[in-house]
């Protein structure tokens, strides 16, 4: 999943501080950004650290903690559209601090946020299909089945209007065209095989699906499943 907001945060030498997510929220996932490319100081360097409660994927959790997710986010090291993320995951409300030493006026705006994707215990895979079936609730024309491959590339600044994720590898409405609208009571699927997406599972890539439905308990359940082979 990505959670984020549309607008961008604005952090100066006067608003120091953003805070994302909810308090105890079990989301252990990596918080990002995506610059804005203004960073700025007349110090000598910019640094944005996040902070809050980590876990590890063996269950390790560190109250307290904190990691340095932008090293230097002035506008030429770090210009717009540029995404990172943490390393660590981090749980319940995560704070964005930005830093200058010797400082005394400096600003960096960007968009924020969380992501939690699959990275196959992280190793080394080839997408070679997806197929989603499920069991439709009520009617809705507006749902999709998207799947984006993961990684630090394609992402786009806003400031007003942020959406997190690159360009989708797959889409049901697309591949479907017309015949993408739930009827209550009928079930629904969406299948492709013959893939040959290669993903970094060891770095920082994976996979993540993206269900849209626009009309309330559209879907009573849904299944997924994705193949991958290991090289």
């Amino acid at each position: 999943f990505y959670e984020s907001n549309a607008a961008e945060e604005a952090l100066t030498n006067a608003s120091l501080t953003a805070n994302f997510g909810t308090a105890l929220c079990p989301h252990p996932s990596h918080a990002f950004i995506v610059s804005a490319g203004n960073g700025a100081t007349d110090g000598s360097d910019l640094v944005l650290t996040v902070s809050g409660t980590s876990i590890d994927d063996e269950g390790n959790r560190v109250p307290a903690d904190s990691e340095v997710v932008v090293a230097d986010a002035l506008a030429g090291a770090c210009p717009v559209d540029t995404y990172l993320e943490t390393t660590k995951k981090w749980l319940g409300t995560i704070v964005y601090t930005l830093s200058s030493s010797g400082g005394a006026a400096f600003a960096f705006s960007f968009n924020l946020g969380i992501a939690k994707y699959e990275d196959f215990n992280n190793v080394n895979v080839t997408l070679r299909g997806l197929e989603a079936v499920g069991l439709a609730n009520v009617n809705d024309g507006g749902f999709n089945i998207q799947l984006y491959h993961h990684n630090d590339t394609g992402w786009s600044w806003s400031a007003a209007a942020f959406v997190a994720g690159n360009t989708p590898i797959l889409d049901m409405i697309v591949d479907h065209g017309a015949e993408n609208t739930l009827s209550g009571g009928e079930h629904f699927a969406y299948k492709r095989v013959q893939l040959s997406e290669v993903l970094a599972g060891s770095g920082s890539e994976g996979l993540v699906v993206k269900v849209t439905n626009t009309v309330n308990n559209s879907i009573s359940y849904m299944d997924t499943h994705l193949t991958v082979t290991v090289p």
